[in-house]
């Protein structure tokens, strides 16, 4: 017996009203569902906006990273430039 109440109690609650006519199970109205869609619509625009924003991002880190390898490259050869030149001074 004490496993049936058990098992009542973890079903949904019995006490509660049943829906109005013209009303969704969840007690929500047409005009309740409305003004949440509506207010779903700042959080569309945010997410679009986010988007952009790390493509922009994602390129800008981009363009960095091939900065870095020509800054790397320019040092090479400033370097290897320097050392033809000191290979080039006479030795005393």
């Amino acid at each position: 017996m004490d496993a049936e109440k058990e098992d009542e109690s973890d079903s949904a609650d019995t006490d509660m009203p049943a829906p109005r006519e013209g009303t969704s199970r969840a007690g929500c109205s047409k005009s309740k569902r409305k003004r949440k869609e509506v207010d779903q619509e700042p959080y569309v625009v945010r997410n679009a906006i986010l988007a952009e924003k790390n493509k922009i991002a994602k390129r800008m880190l981009e363009i960095m990273a091939e900065d870095r390898v020509v800054l790397q490259q320019d040092r090479k050869f400033r370097l290897d430039k320097v050392l033809r030149y000191l290979m080039s001074c006479p030795s005393d």
